[in-house]
């Protein structure tokens, strides 16, 4: 079973929406795939990965647990509950796509986490980041000191980065996506996967997804292959 595992370089890459998007790309080409969260907030389930019919999403271990497995000193332990459950996916699925643990779940050892795992499962790395820059770093100095823990980025197990968010308003201007892949190749080693543009109807909730949260019958004339989102929202009271 081949492990794809996706890193951010920042907070806010949009890591769930990339994961989602690299597994059912695998899925629509006959590849049985689920994805793997490694780490998951029991308490806050809208950050959470969706499991869908064709691509099921797997929990690893709950934050809190892990928190508390860390400061004890027993990353060792971490790992190996991690890679018992990544063992029983073998049976059934020939890529798991996993989720890296954010920074904004585990600041403090996100990093190492991630390295520990990743050479325990010998896992193969994809960077996702974004064209936005930070006080301290541009996006290929980003991409650079995340590479780092893995061996840097010419180790064979980074398979290349992911732009995500091209030409959203907050993170981006009007520089052309090819000026990106340009920059990336000159100032990077590492190869450029993809550029994802920035769609403002793709961050609206899709309506059969609101209707099986609630368990409500969708109308009859709503698409069935999931094209119609929530442009609009009105509350009602009687």
């Amino acid at each position: 079973m081949r492990s794809l595992m996706m890193i951010p370089t920042r907070e806010k890459a949009g890591l769930n929406t990339t994961v989602i998007g690299m597994a059912r790309s695998l899925s629509v080409q006959g590849v049985k795939v689920c994805t793997l969260s490694l780490v998951y907030d029991p308490d806050n389930h809208k950050h959470q990965l969706p499991s869908l019919d064709e691509v099921p999403n797997m929990l690893g271990l709950a934050l809190p647990k892990v928190k508390k497995m860390f400061s004890a000193g027993k990353i060792e332990t971490i790992v190996e509950e991690l890679l018992a459950i990544y063992k029983n996916l073998e049976k059934d699925f020939d890529v798991v796509v996993i989720q890296g643990i954010k920074r904004d779940q585990a600041k403090v050892y996100a990093t190492k986490l991630n390295a520990a795992i990743c050479r325990a499962l010998n896992a193969e790395i994809i960077l996702v980041t974004t064209p936005e820059e930070d006080q301290e770093f541009t996006m290929e100095e980003q991409i650079a000191v995340t590479a780092r823990p893995f061996g840097g980025e010419n180790h064979r197990r980074i398979l290349g980065v992911i732009i995500n968010k091209v030409g959203s308003p907050s993170t981006f201007t009007e520089t052309a996506k090819l000026t990106i892949e340009k920059s990336l190749s000159r100032k990077s080693q590492t190869p450029v996967i993809a550029s994802i543009p920035w769609q403002d109807i793709l961050s609206a909730p899709r309506c059969l997804d609101i209707a099986k949260a609630v368990k409500a019958t969708p109308h009859p004339d709503m698409s069935h292959d999931g094209s119609n989102r929530v442009k609009k929202m009105l509350l009602c009271s009687n």
